[in-house]
């Protein structure tokens, strides 16, 4: 259990792993009274689970692997130039983010657009990023795949 206290305008980024299983989370806001300045609001963002199954009573309604896109990212760690490349199973929108570590938009590599089934390679100039650790984001119609990337100097 973890619990936050204050004011801050501050984002953090927050990762929290779970074994396996079937699992429920919880988010509870407590109103502190003893305090009337401030904001009275938490915010709680992006948030990702991994690709699943999902099974229904009906053997006719099984779905197996969520995950029909896949995106590749190489060299990784990247210095100067790197490359994405997208394959996509079925037309689809799709839209390319880079995040930083604490969950920022630093850039959107490739905008929403609508693209055919086939793989996409993108070149991706990281000369104007500062070193660090990064999450690209591909978001379509039906998932979101979120690669994490190292960039050195």
């Amino acid at each position: 259990v973890k619990s936050w206290s204050g004011t801050t305008n501050n984002w953090e980024r927050q990762a929290f792993y779970v074994t396996a299983g079937q699992r429920t989370f919880k988010w509870e806001y407590v109103k502190d009274y003893s305090l009337s300045s401030g904001y009275d609001c938490a915010w709680v963002d992006f948030i990702q689970f991994p690709p699943c199954s999902i099974v229904t009573n009906s053997s006719e309604n099984i779905i197996n692997n969520l995950t029909t896109n896949n995106i590749t990212v190489f060299p990784n760690p990247m210095k100067e130039q790197g490359f994405i490349k997208i394959k996509l199973n079925e037309e689809t929108t799709a839209k390319i983010t880079l995040y930083n570590n604490l969950g920022k938009i630093v850039n959107i590599i490739l905008p929403e657009i609508k693209l055919l089934p086939g793989n996409y390679n993108i070149n991706f100039n990281t000369s104007n990023y500062n070193q660090g650790i990064y999450y690209i984001v591909l978001n379509t119609n039906k998932e979101a795949i979120t690669k994490k990337i190292s960039i050195i100097k």
